[in-house]
């Protein structure tokens, strides 16, 4: 009777080490899990932070082509004007065409940049406009890229609550430790980084 006591009482330790090991996996997968997900909740939110700021650049660009743009049609104005104020005489230089070549070049130039740079503003704000161009070009936004980022956050907010009721059940004892380590190994932390390629056109 005293042996079968004695072989019961050392498989219960057994039991009670394997329950306390499995325990302490658990606590650690949870601690592992809270810090990958505050990681990607810092880049993604710092992403998602930073996409303002890029639009905004977008637009300065635009603006300053328009700009140069601007001035470019002034001068050819004012140039004009003053070959037509002196009755022809310098189109009889040969520094006159050369100058009227460069203008025209620098008009083109100008027009080019200032349409390309409207493009990728609109695309990486008002997509749905040139929507048919941007799905034929394959081309990834910072709408997209928005979106991404925060279905991204989403997720480990879910990820957050999982962790959340595993860390709750713990304190109440009431854990599934099994369970708890099954739900845990399928978050999915492998997240590929957004391929944006709308910055140009």
């Amino acid at each position: 009777m005293k042996l079968a006591e004695g072989v019961q009482t050392d498989q219960s330790f057994s039991n009670f080490t394997n329950e306390n090991d499995d325990y302490a996996t658990l606590i650690e997968m949870v601690s592992q899990a809270k810090k990958k997900i505050e990681y990607t909740k810092n880049v993604y939110t710092s992403e998602l932070q930073g996409i303002p700021k890029r639009r905004k650049g977008y637009l300065n660009t635009l603006i300053v082509n328009g700009f140069f743009l601007i001035l470019i049609v002034l001068f050819i104005a004012f140039f004009k004007a003053t070959m037509a104020s002196g009755g022809g005489i310098m189109f009889q230089a040969v520094e006159t065409w050369i100058a009227v070549g460069v203008m025209i070049i620098a008009l083109g130039y100008m027009i080019i940049r200032t349409i390309k740079s409207a493009i990728v503003y609109l695309m990486n704000t008002k997509p749905e406009i040139l929507s048919v161009y941007i799905k034929r070009k394959g081309l990834k936004t910072l709408c997209d890229e928005d979106n991404y980022c925060r279905s991204v956050l989403k997720y480990m907010i879910q990820c957050e609550k999982a962790v959340s009721d595993i860390e709750k059940a713990m304190a109440a004892k009431t854990v599934d430790v099994p369970a708890s380590e099954d739900i845990i190994t399928k978050f999915n932390f492998d997240i590929p980084d957004f391929k944006f390629n709308a910055g140009r056109c």
